[in-house]
């Protein structure tokens, strides 16, 4: 995680400093914050009930609490990740949603062509063989759980600073593309009401011939 946090962090532009020519704090490196827990299969299903069902204006004082158990327990074994919640289960938890970081988890503990380095350990290697990937589910985006293939799409996706860049791209050119879808039909407009204007006076077109071909040569 230290070498992924490398290269993000020497993609990035380095921090401005404030009026005072101080650089403001920065925050932690993703990797320091990612963190891996075995959890308990009981505990966890009743906090994901918690987290996806519990309606938001409830009163319950704590969500680890009693109050909040009883309120979602009536969708035990509804929620999508639950059935798999079977024998020892391992929760990867990143403070962000970092590509990066992502596909380097995925890649040492969910490789799809488990390739080792000479001199592994063989335990890892057989730990590393059982895993099975159940998917991922996003805090931040209302509580999305999300499946292995749109999880291994976001790996592909690029760091933050990349992602900014290019939803800067993608909105500078929709403008440049509404500017001249708006300009395209009133030039349309004109030139149609212009050639209807010489067609019912032809006099003016003939006028405006005469008087170029008056023009004294330079």
């Amino acid at each position: 995680m230290a070498n992924v946090d490398a290269q993000v962090a020497a993609s990035q532009s380095p921090p401005t400093p404030v009026e005072d020519g101080t650089i403001p704090p920065q925050p932690r490196p993703v990797g320091e914050q990612t963190k891996m827990t075995i959890v308990n299969t009981e505990l966890f299903a009743a906090a994901l009930r918690v987290a996806e069902y519990l309606p938001k204006d409830a009163n319950v004082g704590t969500s680890s609490g009693p109050e909040a158990y009883r309120l979602t327990v009536g969708y035990k074994k509804v929620h999508p990740m639950e059935p798999f919640l079977i024998g020892p289960v391992g929760v990867i938890q990143f403070p962000t949603i970092s590509p990066p970081h992502l596909l380097a988890v995925l890649n040492l503990l969910f490789p799809e062509k488990a390739t080792f380095k000479k001199g592994t350990d063989p335990a890892f290697i057989t730990g590393v063989g059982k895993l099975l990937l159940l998917g991922a589910k996003v805090d931040k985006v209302g509580g999305q759980t999300i499946d292995n293939g749109m999880l291994k799409h976001i790996t592909t996706l690029g760091d933050i600073t990349t992602l900014r860049g290019q939803l800067l791209g993608v909105m500078q050119s929709a403008g440049a593309g509404l500017v001249s879808t708006l300009h395209s039909p009133s030039k349309a407009l004109w030139v149609m009401m212009e050639g209807r204007r010489k067609m019912l006076d032809p006099e003016t077109e003939k006028s405006a011939e005469e008087g170029a071909s008056d023009t004294p040569a330079a």
